[in-house]
């Protein structure tokens, strides 16, 4: 561990730090907390609006865990919160440039000093300004609840089989993934993504298709692809296409069928379909086969898809 550590701290560029400092999640909400005006002692709470307008009510409707709210308007001023980040398309930068540049077959996490290329949807109103952090320590807070009930289960009832235990947990599995949804929602984690696996020698032209959709606003906010296989055993990628709300289903399966029109949520890529994960999972670190038996993937293209022509 010492040794690692060394490593690390040898490796450590102070020069990368600062270039990308301002593009910093931290730093963007440190800054978005700086910006707020503190209530005087005393006074009722007021929250401002869509319009701008204060509100004097002090109740809040508790919203659905699941929305059905439809996609907001695009911005009209183009903005690129990868802008000055090498391994992202920049906003002055063509797409014909872009591919050029950082063709995912030929980069090396070396040459960029990152594992992943990015690219924004430029007219998107979406930010990030997630609380991770705070998100991160309730999420662990949730599953070691779990953990401990499941813990308590198996020694009140020694006797029983472990699939007898799981049955018996169900109940409390489901109400544990409402509460990760809630407790994502509360903390503006909500973003989640649709998640391609190319093989090395389709990665270009898959991500191709995927990055000027993203550009060109017909998928989500962001997309990226990874340099590197997924799985040391194959040659394939991860090519991720990230949406605002992984609670709105509207938009998550508007995003599928846009993929599957564009030939990529076909069995061409994998014949069992794509899969959806949220954020909030990744952040998490839950796994497949994990310790409380969630599922990882929240949506898939053969479930969503069943029956649309």
């Amino acid at each position: 561990m010492k040794a690692f550590f060394e490593q690390q701290c040898a490796a450590y560029d102070t020069n990368d730090y600062w270039h990308i400092h301002q593009w910093n999640l931290q730093t963007i909400q440190a800054n978005a907390r700086d910006t707020v005006i503190p209530l005087s002692p005393g006074s009722r709470k007021r929250k401002r609006g869509p319009d701008g307008e204060e509100s004097d009510k002090d109740t809040k409707r508790p919203e659905p865990i699941f929305s059905t709210t439809t996609p907001r308007e695009p911005s009209s001023e183009p903005y690129n919160y990868y802008e000055g980040i090498t391994c992202a398309k920049q906003l002055a930068e063509t797409l014909p440039s872009f591919f050029q540049r950082l063709p995912p077959s030929r980069t090396t996490t070396e040459s960029i000093n990152s594992p992943w290329i990015y690219i924004c949807n430029p007219h998107t109103t979406w930010r990030p300004h997630e609380r991770i952090s705070e998100f991160k320590q309730a999420g662990h807070a949730l599953l070691e609840g779990h953990k401990s009930l499941r813990h308590k289960m198996e020694s009140s009832n020694p006797d029983k089989a472990v699939s007898t235990i799981t049955r018996l947990l169900n109940p409390y599995r489901n109400r544990l993934e409402l509460d990760l949804a809630s407790c994502a929602r509360q903390h503006n984690v909500l973003s989640g993504k649709w998640m391609l696996f190319p093989s090395h020698a389709f990665v270009d032209q898959a991500w191709f298709k995927v990055a000027k959709a993203t550009w060109e606003g017909r998928l989500g906010h962001a997309a990226k692809v990874a340099l590197d296989a997924a799985d040391p055993h194959k040659d394939d990628h991860v090519i991720c296409i990230y949406t605002d709300d992984f609670t709105n289903k509207d938009d998550v399966l508007r995003v599928l069928r846009e993929l599957k029109m564009m030939g990529l949520a076909h069995d061409g890529l994998d014949e069992r379909g794509i899969y959806y994960k949220a954020d909030a999972y990744t952040y998490l670190d839950i796994k497949g086969q994990n310790e409380w038996r969630l599922k990882v993937s929240m949506y898939s293209s053969r479930d969503l898809l069943k029956g649309i022509r």
